[in-house]
């Protein structure tokens, strides 16, 4: 069992969290008995989350290049809040999709949503990388995110569709915990 300096100390390193979230949101859903969680839920969250990290990180690494008064700073920081705002409007309306118990296949206000988060985040991405490209030659391959988040979205779509009610509620919770950090945190 953990001891309390212990559970303090992974709180108070915020990296940590997102992955706590993570093991909690598995050991949950494979914690149930009723119905089993294919794999596929867990590669789709771990698409999400990769992407949550990818964006996370490369502002961080603006955030220390940069000094707040640059306005390679502030329109770095003008991207991340729209591209979290769209990529956190994306997982609201997949989880209301998944609730509504809509076909996501079909539905044009989660494509549009989907699109526009894929968007959102391609244009911070490339951004940032056409920062940092200048200083440390590219650390990160710019490649649009649709794809994956189109699978992922679809994955967990169609997996909880088969799952049972209290397996449908602890992954909408799960969700949650893939929201992006507001750039002041990071």
């Amino acid at each position: 069992m953990m001891s309390l300096d212990n559970k303090k100390s992974v709180f108070k390193n915020r990296r940590g969290i997102p992955f706590l979230s993570l093991i909690i949101l598995l050991n949950v859903c494979l914690g149930c008995a009723s119905v089993s969680i294919p794999p596929e839920i867990s590669d789709a969250i771990g698409t999400i989350s990769e992407k949550k990290s990818l964006c996370e990180g490369m502002a961080s690494k603006v955030k220390k290049d940069f000094t707040r008064d640059t306005k390679e700073y502030q329109k770095t920081n003008t991207l991340y809040i729209e591209a979290k705002a769209a990529f956190d409007g994306w997982i609201d309306r997949l989880k209301f999709d998944l609730t509504a118990d809509i076909d996501i296949n079909n539905a044009a206000t989660y494509k549009e949503s989907l699109n526009k988060a894929s968007e959102k985040g391609d244009i911070f991405l490339k951004y940032v990388d056409s920062l940092t490209s200048e200083k440390t030659k590219s650390i990160v391959a710019v490649t649009s995110i649709l794809p994956s988040l189109t699978d992922a979205g679809i994955k967990i779509w169609e997996n909880y569709r088969i799952a049972a009610k209290e397996k449908r509620e602890e992954i909408k919770k799960g969700l949650d915990s893939l929201k992006w950090k507001a750039f002041d945190e990071i």
